[in-house]
């Protein structure tokens, strides 16, 4: 299923939201929410250079919602079950880890990988 299009910080043109045999959320607009919260930290690259991939947690204090960011030639949106999401150890901002509370409607992380 495609969802709507979205346009992003940093994004110049429509990108599509392509979701997996994933769950009913994160929708298309709480991605598009979380994603006009993004300050990308120093020496990532801008947003829509990004290939982001969201899926839903549970933390102590409820919903979270955890993206994985890798730099790719073709960006763009997907939603995955959480055992789904890419898992990388390194590679600089090349890589970057976010996490959104829902109930406190904050990124309460966003950070670049470090180097092996």
């Amino acid at each position: 299923m495609i969802a709507t299009a979205l346009v992003a910080a940093g994004v110049t043109a429509p990108v599509a939201v392509a979701l997996t045999t994933a769950p009913k959320w994160p929708d298309a607009q709480l991605i598009r929410h979380i994603e006009s919260k993004i300050i990308m930290p120093g020496g990532a690259k801008p947003l829509g250079q990004y290939l982001r991939v969201y899926a839903p947690s549970i933390g102590p204090a409820g919903k979270l919602v955890e993206g994985r960011f890798e730099t790719s030639k073709a960006p763009g949106v997907k939603v995955v079950s959480p055992g789904q999401l890419p898992l990388v150890m390194d590679g600089g901002c090349s890589f970057v880890d976010l996490t959104y509370d829902v109930a406190r409607d904050r990124i309460v992380r966003i950070a670049c990988h470090g180097y092996a």
